[in-house]
């Protein structure tokens, strides 16, 4: 990936798909068919805008595979999302928070695929290996509603292009007032049973 950060500015709300999409792919592919070693290995090299660009992607593969239809594109934003910041050890360090936030992206684009999270889970620590995967089992035991995109700060969204995940933060004054009154009614009515 380019290592030039003009060259990145804007990507995750660029429309999708993006000619960059397939560059962080290139990236992605042989971490899916290296496993473990090759996650290993691009643990122990990735940049801070490295981690920042394949938390993008991992947000904009799950957009993707909502608007396709297609849950396969999944595996390949949890393994970006795992280099991204979910393997790092320490839990308060940002980079991992910021990949787990956008964790509830990704398993709300595996419920909206058909596709079964613990599945996508299984398999993406079959790739990563258990100690890059570590991660994604403590997600799991994480309580339903904290794993919500509403609890992350998400919300559904549309653009030209199509479905899209939009976080609190690359909202407009007025989108993000109105994401939080939907926040507040939902917390006052309790999550869905």
């Amino acid at each position: 990936m380019s290592s030039d950060n003009t060259h990145w500015t804007g990507y995750a709300l660029a429309p999708i798909p993006d000619p960059r999409d397939d560059e962080v792919l290139s990236t992605v592919q042989p971490l899916l068919k290296g496993g473990s070693s090759a996650v290993t290995d691009a643990l122990s090299s990735v940049s801070e805008l490295d981690r920042e660009v394949l938390r993008a992607f991992a947000e904009r593969a799950a957009a993707n595979a909502v608007r396709r239809g297609e849950p396969h594109l999944l595996l390949e934003g949890l393994v970006a999302l795992v280099v991204g910041g979910l393997a790092i050890d320490e839990a308060d360090d940002e980079d991992h928070r910021d990949a787990q936030i956008v964790l509830s992206v990704v398993e709300d684009a595996a419920r909206k695929t058909g596709a079964s999270p613990t599945d996508l889970y299984a398999r993406a620590i079959e790739v990563v290996g258990e100690s890059a995967g570590i991660a994604l089992v403590a997600w799991q035991e994480r309580p339903g509603v904290s794993r919500t995109i509403n609890s992350m700060g998400y919300q559904e969204s549309e653009d030209s292009d199509g479905f899209r995940y939009l976080h609190a933060s690359s909202m407009t004054e007025a989108e993000a007032e109105e994401w939080y009154e939907r926040l507040k009614a939902w917390i006052k009515r309790g999550p869905p049973t």
